[in-house]
């Protein structure tokens, strides 16, 4: 059975609110910048920058600065870096990360300019992603699963942007996340069955429990459980004939590499999200009636 853990709280990144001033809360103090759109930071390079405060893994606030057509800042030389030191008033990830013992940057640039604090980066191989210190500006390797603010990085230009900005999606409600003609939300009730979850879905919204096919999908309903007073949320995940199914019948075609696996009894698909171990997918027991689970419903987004 899931321990119930004091949740964490973190703004919403909704699909319907992607305009940058509610984009979790901002820190930026600098002034607008006719290169960048308004609260980000100009670079010397022209580069444009923004901090988001919703205290995310490095995997989840990786996807969601790719969701904003960014990535998780990179540096290439002490004048950039020095431009935004001392800006921000708590500790975020950058997009520096550590695979087969090579560090490198998550927008694929070259790892040529490091801001390392003494003694770093650590050697424990878990310790594989990049936190600055907001006191000093020094750099330090840190858990990946660690939930921080992060700082993403962009090179768009608002008078010669091909695409809209923020992305749209006119008809997604309030406290919900869309993408790709779905509404994803986290309703208030928690429930004591996975079958109870799953009925409220169909009949409250006319859909089903969520099933997840991409990292796009898996990053949204990360910020909907981690927003939600809840650290657990059932997933329309089911074992049933020794195989797992989804509720509406779409195909199992995506899994994370950091799924912990099926517990004996524990037939039901949950996504976890509390620190300081991060968001993750896990099986639970499907009747929980000494706490009540959180869901995530999924359902057809209405056309204008």
């Amino acid at each position: 059975m899931l321990l119930k853990e004091p949740f964490r709280q973190v703004l919403s990144l909704s699909a319907s609110m992607l305009a940058p001033l509610l984009f979790f809360g901002f820190l930026v103090t600098a002034s607008f910048s006719a290169n960048c759109f308004p609260d980000w930071i100009e670079s010397n390079d022209g580069h444009c920058y923004i901090l988001f405060e919703g205290h995310l893994s490095f995997k989840y606030a990786s996807l969601s600065c790719v969701l904003l057509a960014s990535h998780l800042a990179s540096f290439h030389s002490g004048a950039d870096f020095n431009k935004l030191d001392g800006q921000f008033d708590q500790d975020y990830y950058i997009g520096g990360t550590r695979k087969n013992g090579k560090w490198q940057w998550t927008d694929g640039s070259a790892f040529n300019y490091t801001h390392w604090a003494a003694g770093q980066p650590s050697k424990d191989k878990k310790k594989s992603c990049i936190k600055v210190d907001f006191v000093t500006g020094l750099w330090s390797s840190v858990d990946c699963s660690t939930v921080l603010a992060f700082l993403c990085k962009s090179n768009m230009d608002p008078n010669n942007q091909q695409t809209t900005w923020p992305p749209s999606h006119t008809s997604c409600p309030s406290a919900s996340e869309c993408h790709e003609d779905y509404v994803y939300t986290v309703p208030d009730p928690s429930f004591g069955s996975w079958n109870e979850a799953q009925q409220y879905c169909k009949n409250k919204h006319g859909g089903q429990l969520a099933s997840i096919h991409d990292n796009v999908t898996e990053s949204l309903v990360a910020r909907l459980v981690s927003n939600a007073d809840t650290n657990a949320a059932f997933l329309g995940g089911k074992i049933e004939n020794g195989k797992l199914v989804w509720a509406d019948g779409t195909p199992v075609d995506y899994m994370p590499t950091d799924f912990r696996g099926w517990s004996t009894n524990y037939h039901c698909l949950v996504f976890l999200s509390y620190a300081p171990y991060g968001e993750l997918w896990d099986s639970d027991e499907c009747v929980n009636t000494d706490f009540g689970t959180a869901a995530v419903c999924k359902y057809k987004m209405k056309s204008n």
